[in-house]
């Protein structure tokens, strides 16, 4: 299976799987809220670009109402572990301590960055 990935107008990044016996252009969204189209093999990757564009309004819908994932400061995670943001100088860290998981740093709890940290010690 042949992957490429294309930045298209208005969606940004896209994954286009190419796939050998594939009849039909199809546009699925990823857990992650990434946009994945799959190409039959005989298709140019323009044709699922022009799909992805053509199917806009219907991954922009999709995508608004995918929950909020933000982890934020006192979250419970699991049944028995709580997620706390404390403030520091220096680089950003996440420990457990009993069933606290501890994230530290300079960065806004916000920052993508943060929030991958995060949801790695979860």
């Amino acid at each position: 299976m042949a992957q490429r990935i294309i930045d298209v107008a208005g969606l940004g990044p896209v994954i286009f799987n190419k796939r050998r016996g594939g009849r039909n252009l199809r546009v699925t969204i990823t857990g992650k809220g990434q946009i994945r189209v799959s190409v039959p093999s005989w298709l140019p990757y323009r044709a699922g670009v022009e799909f992805a564009k053509h199917n806009k309004a219907w991954i922009d819908d999709k995508m608004s109402a995918r929950p909020d994932k933000t982890l934020k400061n006192g979250m419970q995670i699991g049944k028995s572990h709580r997620l706390y943001f404390i403030a520091k100088s220096g680089d950003t860290k996440a420990r457990l301590k009993g069933t606290e998981i501890i994230v530290s740093g300079s960065l806004p709890t916000t920052s993508p960055k943060v929030q991958k940290i995060a949801s790695a010690a979860a």
